[in-house]
């Protein structure tokens, strides 16, 4: 793809001219949709992330005693209502 035409063709020291097909071109490119999938990867990422530090702080909860559970403030029926919960539930 020719991002300029042959009339558009830079003089000494200036910077090329763009012709209309060329800025057509350039908006119909495929940068759009790299970025649209940068995002939802990045927001596939965020959320397994989120999946993985809940599951894990409900094993840990899970492993803690009922004299700890006192100490957080925890009843053992809240806790054990959290840890049955599936990792994608808040």
């Amino acid at each position: 793809m020719r991002a300029f035409s042959a009339s558009s063709a830079p003089a000494a020291g200036k910077a090329p001219v763009p012709t209309r097909g060329s800025i057509a071109a350039l908006k119909g490119a495929t940068l759009g949709s790299a970025t649209g999938l940068e995002h939802a990867l990045g927001t596939l990422g965020r959320l397994l992330t989120v999946w993985h530090t809940r599951a894990e702080t409900r094993r840990q909860l899970a492993g803690l005693d009922a004299r700890l559970l006192r100490d957080i403030g925890l009843h053992e029926d809240e806790v054990h209502q959290e840890v049955s919960k599936p990792f994608w539930m808040a």
